[in-house]
């Protein structure tokens, strides 16, 4: 998870200077000049976001009162495309829940956005595959062995954003996010702890639940 969380951080971090691209030239024996900037017809967005969420991801069977993934670490790179006032595209959401329990969303999303001034608003609907994996509820335990799942998921998010730079082509905002798992999956996790000595113990957790996040938004169009 922490090879993927870097490699997402860099990807993001690669688009945004993209703001600060310089125009397309026209060069000749007497100089360059600047062309004129004609738009795309269907532009696409390259948005990375980061931030933090809290969900009921994980209910260990046993102890039913014991939870796995209070909040997570988020970070996200999402690609669209737009045309008019729709825009679509996929996502790929990473994040890393306190207490051991990793998620891996893929999902398609779609859904209007407006402009008012120099202010974005979008509203998407989503769905996908959520991958859990690593699910554990001890602070100095570590999974030796366990079970993943994937589940079925759907959400919807609203983004409100800043459109600045070169043409209006950069975005900076905040996004807020919601999403349910459709199904849930028992899964079974080995887990070593070692406090004042060590144990091993095979845990029985209930994946599939509810989650929200919010996070930064930055981005590009292209």
């Amino acid at each position: 998870m922490g090879t993927m969380l870097r490699a997402l951080m860099v990807m993001g971090l690669v688009a945004v200077p993209a703001l600060a691209e310089t125009p397309p030239l026209r060069c000749d024996e007497t100089g360059c000049v600047s062309l004129p900037y004609a738009p795309s017809p269907v532009p696409v967005e390259v948005e990375w976001r980061t931030g933090v969420g809290s969900g009921s991801y994980a209910t260990r069977v046993d102890r039913p009162n014991q939870s796995a993934g209070i909040v997570t670490f988020d970070a996200a790179l999402d690609i669209a495309a737009r045309w008019r006032w729709l825009r679509a595209g996929a996502l790929v959401d990473l994040a890393a829940a306190t207490f051991q329990s990793d998620h891996v969303y893929l999902g398609a999303f779609a859904g209007p956005r407006w402009r008012i001034g120099w202010l974005e608003v979008a509203l998407a609907v989503e769905a996908g595959a959520h991958w859990v994996s690593n699910v554990n509820d001890d602070i100095f335990g570590r999974v030796v062995s366990g079970e993943s799942a994937w589940l079925p998921y759907a959400g919807g998010s609203v983004r409100a954003a800043w459109r600045f730079g070169r043409h209006d082509r950069g975005l900076l905002g905040l996004w807020v996010g919601a999403r349910d798992d459709l199904a849930a999956a028992t899964v079974h996790s080995t887990v070593t702890s070692c406090f004042l000595g060590c144990n091993t113990e095979v845990q029985t957790w209930a994946v599939g639940g509810w989650s929200a996040s919010v996070a930064i938004v930055a981005g590009s169009e292209f």
